[in-house]
């Protein structure tokens, strides 16, 4: 449907089957813990020298940050898909015969304008 001279939008970094995730749901839970937000990014030096139970929450803090990035990929690609549809949607269509089929209707109707009064039967 696209020839080579055409322009198609930037492709998601990875196009490819994403589970649904909700990131709604996760950080609700993620928040009803009321997690420090001082907790140590996980895999950081600080996280390597915390105890067991600090790097356990900042693994819950670190899921919900995930869910969050999958749901902005799944919206992103989404809008990708949605795009290169109507693309090929528009690209479908003789718009040039259209408009020319456009302009010479309203140039019948200019020139018979009478033609398309309607009257009332009687």
């Amino acid at each position: 449907m696209f020839s080579s001279d055409d322009t198609r939008p930037a492709a998601p970094p990875v196009v490819q089957q994403i589970p649904a995730v909700s990131w709604s749901a996760t950080h609700q839970f993620v928040a009803a813990l009321q997690l420090a937000p001082s907790l140590p990014i996980a895999g950081s030096e600080q996280w390597c020298a915390a105890d067991d139970a600090v790097k356990f929450l900042a693994l819950v803090l670190a899921g919900d940050r995930w869910a969050l990035e999958q749901e902005m990929l799944q919206i992103q690609q989404r809008r990708y898909l949605a795009k290169l549809s109507a693309i090929e949607i528009a690209q479908a269509k003789d718009w040039t015969a259209v408009a020319r089929q456009l302009r010479d209707r309203d140039a019948f109707l200019r020139d018979h304008a009478d033609w398309a009064v309607r009257k009332v039967a009687s």
